[in-house]
């Protein structure tokens, strides 16, 4: 790597107030699927409960979020929310290498569109502390870490595992205005942002 960036991405870590966005590809370090096998696992849970799999199937490489929305149609929402708690893996799944390693930047502000538990319960483990989870359900608190001085917190932008109705998987759920936008344009102006 070039040195002048990697000096300016250790100068950007080191910010105060510096937010780390947190993808599916580190959850899936520690065993959490990623959208191939969810939605193959998902077809398959809906065939075990008697449902049509042949419109999952089909769009699920082409229209992921279309996929998703046809077997959340084809169950109930007690089964659609022990399927995907199942699927997180909310009782056995542990933060791997990578979570310490991203703790140890020294970050205390994230932004994750995973549902599962891993980031907060590595933030435990290797802090002490436990920070504040916000919700794409909670407006107010969003607009509470826009603020310069907020630290110790995680966004959880596509929702939470433990409350199903926040998660974010369908076009249905984009439309009904749950996803808050993420990304470089999430936080307003005021709030010295990087993202990594």
């Amino acid at each position: 790597m070039d040195a002048y960036v990697y000096r300016k991405i250790k100068q950007a870590i080191q910010e105060d107030g510096t937010i780390m966005f947190v993808g599916a590809g580190i959850s899936a370090w520690s065993g959490i699927p990623g959208w191939s096998r969810l939605l193959q696992d998902m077809s398959d849970f809906v065939e075990s409960c008697g449902g049509d799999t042949r419109g999952i199937q089909k769009y699920a490489k082409s229209d992921p979020l279309l996929a998703a929305g046809l077997v959340k149609d084809q169950l109930t929402k007690e089964q659609y929310s022990s399927f995907l708690k199942k699927e997180m893996h909310t009782e056995d799944a542990f933060p791997s290498e990578i979570h310490r390693l991203i703790l140890k930047l020294g970050i205390s502000c994230f932004v994750t569109t995973n549902y599962d538990h891993l980031l907060e319960k590595a933030v435990a483990e290797e802090t002490g502390h436990t920070y504040k989870v916000i919700t794409n359900t909670e407006p107010q608190q969003c607009a509470n870490i826009c603020s310069v001085k907020s630290r110790k917190f995680i966004f959880k932008a596509h929702g939470d595992i433990g409350n199903v109705d926040s998660i974010v998987l369908t076009n249905a759920d984009y439309r009904a205005g749950k996803c808050i936008k993420t990304g470089k344009d999430t936080m307003p102006t005021g709030r010295w942002k990087r993202f990594f």
